[in-house]
């Protein structure tokens, strides 16, 4: 479908000329070999950083389009406009024919992975709890859940609506529908037939559990939508920064102030945090990008290195470390990405956990009048950090960023008598704390509807706090924050 060269990274090819997905993968790694992924730090990671030179935006810009054009295809509205003559039916038959090359790439992977013989343990990849990043990443073209799949239909009937993408990506969705996602759930669960969550026979109703279970999408499944699953179809074209609209973080912040109350150890809640250019250009990128594709366990994950791609996104890191020079000047962004909650309010958000970083800025982007409970749906704080040597420890950093592990997370924060900074959900507000603390999501209610999915935008920086940023450490190796919740 499209052809990336190392030497020009905007150079497509028609469909009907593509390279077969071999070729097209050696021309992608030939791309991405130049690139020095170590430089300047330990790890693969540095591949993913953003800092305030433009030499890291170019790198992550390279990753960008590497997972874009090399794995999960160009979107439609991209190469239209390259290729004017181009149709949706050549655009999605080209997909399928390469998603066979992926599938039988990744068919390997599994075989590997649920081999008895291995010799290290796994989950199986169709027990309950098995996690689909396992394989080839967060969020892959084989492994999926029903909530995720109607999503799918939900966002597709969104872009068709708004004319973003032609009539054939309904029939796609109706694909989706009515087909796939009935299969899918009646092999779950043996006599379930299901039209949606709201119309489903008591068969489907006896596992509460149905929409979340993972699944490995059969060869026909496959084909019968064209290979789409997990791809990015559609991606919105945004304007550039210019003198009328000239800023994403809002210029009007009491910026010395958010410094003070941050270094004094405290949560802060910052209200009208972008300008309404950044707000809306940030939703957008929300409801039109085709790139979540996590699926969590009640909610869909995007991420800046896996498809997440808005200038507006750029801007607002570089003013960020701009205007905030005492707490994140000269950090790099470790991790930025966007999570997309369900509409079914019985599910509920992220776990207990902390990040692997040093600042954190969860911001929210759904409009509020879809939210049904105004004094919740938003993050719980607590004022204790884990150890700092196990945060930054790939070994046991995990234990502190597990579900499984939410238990022992609780009582931890029960035996150093934790206090909570509850923070309620507001359009536009942004969180701002020490990434280490442990959090999650509030209790939340927001209205159905596609555009109505509570979304939020998070941005981790750095992996050890400024010099100035006071914290506590007591005689037993707790440590802990001062300060309190803040509201700016």
């Amino acid at each position: 479908m499209t052809l990336v060269s190392g030497d020009d990274l905007t150079s497509y090819s028609r469909p009907q000329h593509s390279r077969n997905f071999m070729e097209r993968q050696a021309a992608c790694f030939d791309m991405a070999h130049p690139l020095d992924l170590t430089k300047g730090e330990e790890n693969v990671r540095s591949f993913f950083l953003i800092s305030a030179d433009d030499g890291a935006y170019r790198l992550i810009d390279e990753n960008r389009r590497y997972s874009s054009t090399c794995f999960r295809s160009v979107p439609f509205n991209h190469e239209k406009m390259l290729n004017e003559s181009l149709i949706a039916k050549d655009y999605l038959e080209s997909i399928l024919q390469e998603s066979h090359g992926v599938r039988e790439s990744a068919g390997e992977q599994v075989e590997k992975l649920t081999d008895k013989e291995a010799g290290f343990r796994i989950y199986r990849i169709d027990e309950e709890n098995f996690d689909p990043t396992r394989v080839n990443g967060r969020g892959n073209m084989i492994f999926t859940s029903i909530h995720q799949l109607e999503h799918t239909v939900e966002q597709l009937e969104y872009l068709v609506g708004k004319g973003k993408l032609p009539h054939e990506f309904m029939d796609l969705a109706m694909r989706y529908k009515h087909s796939l996602i009935p299969n899918v759930a009646i092999e779950l669960v043996p006599g379930c037939v299901y039209f949606s969550k709201f119309d489903m026979n008591d068969h489907c109703a006896s596992d509460p559990t149905l929409r979340l279970r993972y699944f490995i999408l059969h060869d026909w499944m496959n084909d019968e939508v064209y290979g789409t699953h997990n791809r990015i179809l559609h991606l919105p074209v945004q304007g550039e920064r210019n003198h009328i609209n000239p800023y994403a973080l809002n210029p009007d912040l009491d910026f010395k102030r958010i410094e003070e109350e941050f270094n004094e150890g405290n949560v802060l809640a910052i209200d009208n945090f972008l300008t309404d250019v950044g707000l809306t250009q940030l939703r957008n990128a929300a409801l039109e990008s085709t790139v979540f594709f996590d699926a969590k366990k009640g909610y869909l994950g995007a991420y800046v290195n896996d498809g997440l791609s808005s200038p507006w996104l750029m801007y607002l890191v570089r003013e960020l470390q701009e205007r905030l020079p005492n707490v994140l000047g000269g950090m790099p962004l470790r991790q930025a990405w966007m999570y997309k909650y369900d509409s079914d309010n019985k599910m509920k958000g992220i776990s207990i956990h902390a990040d692997q970083a040093a600042v954190n800025l969860n911001i929210w982007l759904t409009p509020d009048d879809a939210n049904l409970d105004k004094t919740s749906g938003g993050l719980m704080v607590y004022n204790t950090l884990p150890p700092a040597e196990e945060i930054f420890d790939s070994k046991t950093f995990t234990d502190w960023n597990n579900v499984e592990k939410a238990g022992d997370m609780r009582e931890f924060l029960k035996e150093k008598g934790s206090k909570t900074a509850k923070v309620p959900y507001k359009q536009n507000r942004c969180v701002l704390f020490n990434s280490a603390l442990l959090h999650e999501t509030d209790d939340f209610s927001f209205k159905e509807g596609y555009e109505n999915r509570r979304i939020n935008l998070t941005l981790l920086f750095g992996s050890e706090a400024k010099d100035g940023v006071k914290t506590t450490v007591g005689d037993g190796g707790e440590r802990y924050l001062k300060g309190g919740l803040v509201y700016i």
